[in-house]
Order: C-alpha cells, then sequence, then structure tokens
C-alpha cells in the first residue's frame, strides 16, 4: 500500500519510487498542458484524457483508493489511519491524505460519484473514507469499518477486492438499518413551472432526486406553476408523475400566489385566474403512516 500527501507542492509517500514516478509524470502532464494552453481555456474531453493519461496509467494501477472524509476535529485520527495503511503490508490500495479537513474551504465538488454524494448526505456519521475499486462504483463507511476494511486488506493472504465488497455490504446493510429509524423529507419549493427556463430545471431536479435514495415524502410549497395556465399545469402534472414514480407516493402540496393569479399579482379584477388550481391535486395527510400526528394541513 502507499500513501500520497500534498504538502507545499511536495509528494510524501511510503515509497521514495513512487514520489519520484508522481513528480516526473507530474511534470510531463503540467508541460502537456502548457502546449495546449494557447487553443482555449477549457479543453475538450479528448485534450484532458491526453494531459492526464500520464498520471492515470500510474494511477490505475492501483486495484482501489481510498480517501479519508473528515473535519480538521478529525485530521490527527484520519492522518494516522492513513499513515498505518501506507505502512501495512499488501499491494492495490492507494491512501489518498488530504492536505486540509476543512470541507468549506478547500472543497468544491463537480458531478460526485456515488460515494462522495453518500458521504456528504452522512456528515453526522464523519469521520469516515470513500472507498473507490477499480471498476466499479465508489462507497463510504464510517471510520470504524474503514479501519477494519484496511486492516483486512494488509493481511498477506486477503484478496482486496473480497474485503472491500465485504465492507461495502456491511456499510449498506447498517445505511438500512438506520434509515428504518428515521424519515426523510425532501422540501421542493417555488418550482414556477411553465416558464421556457424550467424544462432543464425538471431535467435535473428528476436526476438530483433519483440519486437521492429512499424518500418518506416530497412536499412541494408555493408557486408550483408560474401561471395559472393549462400548459403550465401540465407541465407541473408531468414532473409530479415523475416524483411519484421515483418516491411511491403522492407530493404533499402547498399552493402559491403564483398557482392561482397571473403573474402572481391581482391588482383590482385584473390578474385573478383560479381555473388551473382545482386540477393540482392537494394532499392534506399524514407525512407517513407510522405517525398519523405529522401533519402537514
Amino acid at each position: 500500500m502507499h500513501v500520497l500527501e500534498h504538502r507545499d507542492d511536495r509528494f510524501i509517500s511510503s515509497s521514495a519510487e513512487l514520489a519520484d514516478e508522481v513528480r516526473e509524470r507530474a511534470v510531463t502532464s503540467g508541460q502537456r498542458l502548457r502546449g495546449l494552453s494557447d487553443r482555449s481555456d477549457v479543453l475538450a474531453g479528448s485534450d484532458v484524457r491526453y494531459v492526464l493519461q500520464p498520471l492515470e496509467e500510474l494511477f490505475g494501477r492501483y486495484e482501489a483508493v481510498v480517501l479519508p472524509v473528515g473535519t480538521s476535529e478529525h485530521e490527527d485520527q484520519l492522518n494516522r489511519f492513513a499513515q498505518e495503511a501506507a505502512h501495512a503490508p499488501g499491494r492495490g490500495l492507494l491512501v489518498l491524505m488530504p492536505q486540509l479537513y476543512m470541507p468549506k474551504v478547500n472543497v468544491l465538488v463537480l458531478d460526485p460519484d456515488d460515494g462522495v454524494t453518500d458521504a456528504l448526505k452522512r456528515t453526522d456519521e464523519w469521520p469516515g473514507a470513500v472507498f473507490a475499486i477499480r471498476g466499479e462504483s465508489s462507497f463510504f463507511v464510517p471510520f470504524n469499518a474503514a479501519y477494519a476494511a484496511v486492516a483486512g486488506a494488509a493481511s498477506a493472504d486477503a484478496n482486496l477486492r473480497s474485503v472491500l465488497h465485504t465492507a461495502r455490504e456491511n456499510a449498506e446493510l447498517q445505511a438500512v438499518t438506520a434509515y428504518r429509524n428515521h424519515r426523510r423529507l425532501l422540501h421542493l419549493s417555488d418550482l414556477h413551472l411553465g416558464k421556457w427556463k424550467t424544462g432543464r430545471r425538471r431535467e435535473y431536479l428528476s436526476h438530483a432526486i433519483s440519486r437521492l435514495g429512499p424518500l418518506d415524502r416530497v412536499v412541494i410549497t408555493g408557486d408550483l406553476i408560474d401561471q395559472p395556465r393549462r400548459r403550465h399545469r401540465e407541465q407541473y402534472n408531468e414532473f409530479v408523475h415523475r416524483i411519484r414514480d421515483l418516491t411511491g407516493s403522492e407530493p404533499v402540496v402547498v399552493p402559491g400566489n403564483h398557482d392561482q393569479r397571473i403573474f402572481g399579482n391581482k391588482i383590482g379584477r385584473v390578474g385573478s385566474w383560479r381555473g388551473e388550481l382545482p386540477e393540482v391535486r392537494l394532499d392534506r395527510g399524514p407525512v407517513h403512516d407510522r405517525d398519523a400526528s405529522l401533519d402537514l394541513s
């Protein structure tokens, strides 16, 4: 196993040879990038792959990568975890050590994979680690499970993939158990469906909701549609149909001024138009059958 830590532009590793190779390949990638920098401020996908190819070849040798996750309060604990993993016997696991455990300062996540998404949703279980097995989706586990996985992988006769698959299965079982003791609500507001910009918004929301995992109920408050027109309501109905398919339940709906008035306003007799509001299903029932006292009516 190896560990890489970025500090003051230097890579530190339990293997001097690895650190030297990282430097050499990083220099090559930098030279390739400078050679393309005059083309455009934004590189095409093929150019990005060309620039990163030297590093990709190096890091592609590893069967799995583990990234410690936490805040500055967990820094010492996670650094010890990474260092112990780096000096343990065994091959195929690369441990990355963040320079700072300050998510609100030094972390910007673009298009996160499954493990990072899960970690960001479970900050109450930090510290922990994200494991990425080559060719498979990544996953997050709390610290004790991460430590046990790395210790198991260090065993001389251990099969790394088998050990990490067991860690993933245990983490999923714990997540299901925790879910049974909680209810998850998703609150959406001010959708203003019907406007020309909301086509993309619907696609984005549907995709984002599909990645959230099990939800007990979706609550939509205020300005479901931009105006009480038929085409606006039809776009809303299409969106709610997707929500229903994803969650298995009808959303709780609270209308707003735009749902019953043109542009949301009424001046004298002008602007009032409630014709489409009766077509929107308003659910005043309990959020969950297990607790009928929790009512959003």
